[in-house]
């Protein structure tokens, strides 16, 4: 992520990989540059299956790396499930470069005072937008 901004989203499944050199890993995204960028209100739960080797191999349980500029506001209650993901929320931890993203550890999703419920459904097995809720 170069720039921009990403307000509540979210990514479910898994990743399976294997590099040798290189790796950018996370359970939301792999690299944002820490200039002109924000994500916020965001979930990940990923399950990633690896068999890595090699130098320069970045993993996160929210983001493989935060390589640059200004890391201090990038992310705002953002979690990762750290039952499906554990490693440290970002793969290159450094001062503040992690900074507004957390892990829960619970067998279903919690309820997060900071996700807004007219926007989130968190009362299932998977997070779910309202507007995804309501398509059945």
């Amino acid at each position: 992520m170069g720039s921009g901004r990403i307000i509540n989203s979210y990514s479910l499944g898994s990743i399976d990989a294997s590099m040798t050199s290189f790796v950018k890993i996370g359970g939301f995204v792999g690299q944002v540059e820490g200039y002109n960028n924000l994500i916020t209100s965001s979930i990940a739960d990923i399950v990633i299956e690896y068999a890595f080797s090699g130098d320069n191999v970045y993993l996160g349980g929210f983001v493989g790396t935060t390589p640059g500029g200004t890391f201090a506001n990038i992310y705002s209650h953002c979690v990762y499930n750290q039952e499906t993901m554990p490693y440290d929320r970002i793969g290159n931890p450094g001062t503040g470069r992690g900074d507004g993203i957390t892990a829960f550890q619970t067998s279903g999703y919690p309820t997060l005072a900071y996700f807004d419920s007219s926007i989130w459904d968190l009362s299932g097995s998977v997070p779910l937008l309202r507007w995804e809720a309501s398509i059945d």
